[in-house]
């Protein structure tokens, strides 16, 4: 029996987290071995932004972008564009570069193995510190700094040869710069539209672009460390491209990283040696393990994959510093997770899965990897395993609750599934049930259970406990029954029932109908036109957009109104009790247009675009009836 245990695969993790020695607003790290994934963030979106950065953020992972290159380059090799052994001259129309040192007679090869002897551009060849080829980003504004920009500089220094092409080896940005411009003469398309078509798509990376001056959505702010300062360097106009211009995620680096090493689907066979001599040229190649750093203007970024034991560290600092302090960490981090024996004895692929909480606290999701597979993502606190299964043909019977607790999932086509019926053992457990696109009838126990519906029009019912009951897409019906649960309708005209204990309903998009029967609820209708009914306990009504119907019932309920509100009603409001919160409008009480019906019994309030008719009404509303 294996365990997933979450916490102490994740401890490994922090301590060597906790070795960080840098001051980088944020680092994201995440380490994996087949399908076992552990996700570790700490620091900030920004320094201006105290949201907690995660792993979902983009970041430039500069050089790490040669690995990408150079792949590139090898599959065309493979596919007859080119060999590697041919001169760059030959390839393309060298010309334009006349007054680069050995140009003429550089192979693909040598650009490739850093043995070309053409000098790096970002040399400091005039004054020490930043490469002077980037000194119009110090301007104000900063002015551009692109592929060509970087040619014409390298070719105004009219800098000597390091070196015979072949003769020795010294890293050079300028060999990846050459090798972009020779993949995009033959192949006719941009470096960008290769990496997609070429590693992108293949991979399954949706979260990396080679997005060239722009930055893409979702890019966390990097910095430069100059004295005491750091400057906010995130959307400086520089296109490093082939070289150092790729944004990514930890989460893409990794499928990256075990497709062209472990898996070794991306480099063709025939030209693995020409990867390997790769490696060897960049320092990372001592038969242990593999990888690439990665350093521009605001990031330094690291990748390594340990060779024998299948592991794959990634990482990246926000703060381009004097000191990778990256690299500490992932070596740090290789020591305490090959120290852990929850990580060396974790084999997802060997007898029963023995999870270290319920069935209810584990996320289950459907994902696909690049080749459009069906897998399964199971997901807890940050760590994730990911099983080369369809979530319809999970084993469940393998899967071990140390609650008892069990994991039901429905057939495509529907099913009935109840926990009295099917898992008797676990009634009183925290069970979790999952339909999938038929029309489905989950029933759970006595415990907190999970109740997913996912397509279809389902019924889902909590019985006891504090339950989760989420319908999905379709007209689902849900029932929370005992206990304070949380039902959240989805997509479609949805029908919420959340009878005994303090609930929670969100109807969702579509027409809604929820019920809060006793105790204090807090019901929100979201999208569309929904009737909303509190019933007994002191409740929160909240429309949502769409033209509402808003029951209080009995007890002392507040009805919210927020800017999405349309035209609503509200039924029975029972002054010197009830109240209309209109907090969340920065409105006052003279902004507002009440107009009298029936001789007071009907009231319709209007604000801005929207308003409300209150009916059921004692006597004239006053400022005492509402919150501002």
């Amino acid at each position: 029996m294996t365990k997933f245990d979450p916490n102490a695969f994740m401890s490994a993790v922090q301590n060597g987290m906790a070795s960080y020695a840098g001051d980088a607003p944020a680092v994201l790290m995440e380490v994996e071995r087949n399908g076992l994934s552990v996700e570790l963030a700490q620091g900030t979106l920004s320094l201006d932004d105290s949201t907690p950065a995660t792993n979902e953020a983009k970041y430039e992972i500069g050089s790490q972008t040669k690995m990408m290159t150079a792949t590139v380059v090898l599959q065309m090799a493979s596919e007859g564009f080119f060999s590697l052994d041919d001169k760059l001259s030959d390839v393309m129309d060298v010309s334009p570069l006349a007054g680069i040192a050995n140009i003429e007679e550089v192979t693909l090869r040598q650009l490739v193995t850093h043995s070309s002897g053409i000098p790096d551009y970002s040399n400091d060849f005039n004054e020490p510190g930043a490469p002077s080829v980037y000194a119009p980003l110090l301007q104000d504004p900063p002015q551009p700094v692109g592929v060509w920009d970087a040619i014409q500089f390298l070719i105004d220094q009219n800098a000597p040869a390091e070196f015979a092409p072949g003769t020795s080896t010294d890293y050079s940005n300028t060999g990846f710069v050459l090798l972009q411009l020779a993949i995009e003469s033959v192949s006719g398309n941009a470096l960008a539209e290769e990496f997609q078509t070429r590693i992108f798509d293949p991979v399954g990376m949706q979260d990396s672009s080679l997005p060239g001056y722009g930055r893409p959505d979702g890019i966390i702010s990097s910095y430069l460390q100059s004295g005491d300062q750091k400057i906010d360097v995130t959307h400086l106009p520089l296109d490093n491209t082939g070289d150092g211009g790729a944004v990514s995620t930890t989460v893409d680096m990794i499928k990256f990283m075990k497709a062209l090493v472990l898996d070794q689907t991306l480099v063709p066979a025939d030209q693995m040696g020409g990867l390997e001599q790769f490696f060897a040229a960049v320092g990372f190649d001592d038969g242990e393990m593999v990888g690439h750093n990665g350093r521009v203007v605001g990031t330094q970024s690291m990748t390594l994959v340990h060779l024998e034991s299948g592991l794959i560290f990634t990482a990246v600092e926000t703060m381009a510093q004097p000191q990778m302090h990256v690299q500490d960490l992932l070596v740090n981090t290789m020591i305490a997770v090959s120290s852990s024996a929850s990580w060396e004895h974790f084999d997802a692929g060997k007898g029963d899965l023995e999870f270290k909480m319920s069935a209810a606290e584990l996320n289950v999701q459907p994902v696909e990897d690049g080749k459009g597979a069906l897998q399964t993502l199971l997901e807890s606190n940050g760590v994730s395993l990911t099983l080369d299964t369809a979530i319809g043909d999970l084993d469940t019977d393998r899967m071990v609750f140390e609650d008892g607790s069990a994991l039901l999932v429905a057939d495509s086509g529907g099913s009935r599934l109840s926990i009295r019926a099917q898992a008797k053992d676990a009634l009183n457990a925290d069970n979790q049930l999952i339909g999938q696109d038929g029309n489905d009838r989950l029933i759970g126990g006595q415990g907190d259970d999970k109740i997913l519906g996912g397509a279809g029009n389902d019924k889902l019912i909590g019985r006891s406990g504090h339950d989760l009951i989420v319908g999905g897409e379709g007209n689902d019906r849900l029932v929370g029954n005992r206990g304070k649960d949380t039902l959240d309708g989805g997509q479609g005209n949805d029908r919420l029932l959340g009878f005994k204990g303090a609930d929670v309903l969100d109807g969702g998009v579509g027409n809604d109908e929820l019920r809060g029967h006793r105790g204090a609820d807090s019901l929100n209708g979201g999208g569309g036109d929904d009737v909303l009914s509190g019933g007994r306990g002191n409740d929160l009504l909240i429309g949502g957009s769409g033209q509402d119907v808003l029951m209080g019932g009995q007890g002392a309920d507040t009805f919210l109104f927020a800017a999405d509100a349309g035209h609503d009603v509200i039924v029975g409001f029972d002054q010197g009790q009830d109240k209309i919160d209109l907090s969340a409008l920065e409105l006052e009480f003279n902004d507002l247009t009440i107009t009298e019906f029936g001789d007071g019994a009907v009231q319709k309030i209007t604000y801005a675009e929207a308003s409300i008719l209150v009916c059921d009404t004692d006597h004239s509303l006053t400022i005492d009836d509402f919150v501002f």
